[in-house]
């Protein structure tokens, strides 16, 4: 564990993130601090967080020292996925009592229970084919685009040859105009993101009679006729060192890795199949899969890549150590952020979702949502309930 502290200690280089100041906390002695912060990435699922409280319980670090509470972190570290945490976890319970033993499982299973983002593979946790849609409806995922305006190339951006992308979601009425528009991811961040809501605000869709909710992604690049390759995206990756300090630890980056891997999948010459148990080398990651086809990979199926290659292990491991751009990206198709956000009274995610429910026919549930956004101050909230309830 104190060579993974003192890694991620070097990279400071973004703006202050949960997961970076715990690790600066405990570095600088300020275990209490540093508690603090582990303990709420714990209970977002960070296995590393919560195998870093049993190392300070077990070393009593700013605490008395403590075998019992020790296994029960490294019991629930296990449980969220650490390799190395079940060995000590079993180690130290050699040396315990039965009674002690007792405590710690009583008490692991107290942190399990505490947990706001449950395991993807809990019998708990809806497939996703049973979560309610939060990208579309019925209505308007067959209704056809009537009018289109392309976004124009921010002048400054053109300048110094800039590459990037806007995602975003958006309200449309049951005349099928655009009324509302959300930005959900973008990189560069604020760059691509006032041309492009002020493209998509000129779109027009066949009126379906009921408002639905659609997303939208325009990708900009001044290369290759306006084409994105994924040279172009390794390119920016490399650049910007995102590999790099995504493998340290820095969860703005980790996040920014995601969204560049999103589009990396989208613009990849090969078909592309994840196998979650492909290992790689953190050191030497293979661009090539994306980038190169050979006369095998032509006729193939499929290019297999690890799961690190991959957009959602990354916004992943940024909202686990808790940057809230990734929790929000994950909110649009999780239900899991979207609840846990929702609980954090996000007043924009609960103004969408309050729509979500309203067209899905919780018309009840959906205006309580929008109003509890209103009041929390959602920019959007006021305009969608508008809409939702036009006759």
């Amino acid at each position: 564990m104190r060579w993974l502290l003192c890694l991620t200690l070097l990279f400071q280089v973004a703006e202050a993130a949960d997961w970076l100041s715990a690790m600066r906390a405990y570095e600088e002695g300020e275990y209490s601090v540093a508690h603090s912060q582990f303990s709420t990435l714990a209970r977002l699922g960070n296995e590393q967080a919560a195998f870093n409280l049993a190392a300070m319980a077990f070393h009593g670090q700013g605490q008395p020292v403590d075998k019992v509470l020790a296994v029960a972190h490294f019991g629930y570290a296990s449980f969220l996925g650490h390799p190395d945490a079940e060995k000590l976890k079993n180690n130290i319970s050699q040396t315990l009592s039965a009674d002690q033993i007792t405590q710690a499982i009583e008490l692991q299973n107290k942190f399990s229970q505490a947990l706001l983002i449950p395991i993807a593979n809990s019998p708990d946790t809806p497939l996703p084919d049973e979560r309610a849609p939060l990208s579309g409806n019925a209505p308007t995922l067959q209704a056809k685009v009537i009018k289109q305006v392309q976004p124009e190339y921010p002048r400054n951006a053109a300048r110094h040859g800039i590459t990037g992308y806007v995602k975003m979601r958006f309200l449309l009425d049951a005349a099928g105009e655009v009324t509302v528009i959300d930005v959900i991811d973008s990189f560069p961040r604020h760059v691509f993101e006032r041309e492009s809501k002020r493209s998509l605000a000129k779109w027009q869709y066949e009126a379906t009679g009921k408002p639905a909710v659609r997303i939208m992604q325009f990708d900009f690049s001044l290369e290759n006729n306006g084409l994105i390759t994924p040279e172009l995206l390794v390119q920016q990756i490399e650049k910007h060192q995102l590999w790099l300090y995504a493998i340290a630890g820095a969860p703005q980056y980790q996040q920014q890795l995601g969204t560049l891997l999103e589009l990396l999948h989208k613009y990849s010459r090969n078909n592309l199949r994840i196998d979650n148990t492909l290992t790689l080398d953190p050191a030497n990651p293979d661009w090539s899969v994306f980038t190169h086809v050979t006369h095998e990979t032509a006729k193939s199926a499929a290019v297999v890549i690890t799961e690190m290659f991959t957009p959602h292990f990354w916004w992943r491991q940024a909202a686990k150590n808790g940057n809230y751009e990734a929790q929000r990206i994950l909110s649009a198709d999780d239900v899991r952020w979207r609840d846990y956000l929702a609980q954090q009274q996000d007043a924009e995610v609960m103004a969408w979702y309050g729509a979500e429910r309203f067209i899905q026919g919780n018309t009840e549930f959906g205006i309580s949502m929008l109003d509890s956004a209103i009041k929390l101050g959602s920019s959007n909230a006021e305009r969608i309930k508008e809409v939702l309830l036009a006759k």
